[in-house]
């Protein structure tokens, strides 16, 4: 299964599955691109206003819960908890709810190592490997992100 983070331009449409959206802002503006794939989109559609639920209404989607607390990531089988509403940290408690085994992760090549989204990232990739043991999460693509890393040309993949 290919799943995109939000909506990108480097991977055909033809190849993803589904897309993954949870912050209401990039929902709403990346609305009208969602509607003319007619690929199914993962979103928090209960934890939207009314007007979001409206723009996404018209859109193929599955709903994920989100809650918003300043707590460690968690994840049940139809929700998590995050401090943020950042589409890795909602990914990956998907893929632990769903209880995927493997998740390469291909585009992610990360940040300066002084930029607070780094020091994000990397949190949400640390609070996820504490919660889940059976995930292998798996960089193909060159990242400065702590977690392993392999080639998409490795033939074990």
């Amino acid at each position: 299964i290919v799943v995109s983070l939000n909506i990108n331009n480097y991977i055909e449409p033809s190849f993803i599955n589904y897309y993954i959206a949870c912050h209401p802002l990039r929902v709403v503006s990346q609305a009208p691109k969602y509607k003319g794939l007619n690929t199914p989109v993962i979103v928090p559609i209960n934890s939207f206003s009314d007007k979001v639920q409206e723009e996404v209404s018209h859109i193929p989607h599955h709903n994920f819960g989100i809650k918003i607390e300043d707590t460690e990531l968690e994840y049940a089988e139809t929700y998590c908890k995050l401090r943020s509403p950042l589409a890795m940290g909602y990914t990956l408690s998907l893929l632990g709810a769903g209880k995927a085994s493997k998740a390469y992760l291909a585009g992610f090549d990360g940040y300066g190592d002084h930029d607070p989204k780094q020091k994000e990232m990397n949190r949400i990739f640390e609070e996820f490997s504490n919660k889940n043991k059976t995930l292998d999460i798996l960089a193909v693509t060159p990242t400065t992100y702590s977690i392993e890393r392999t080639s998409i040309y490795n033939p074990r993949l």
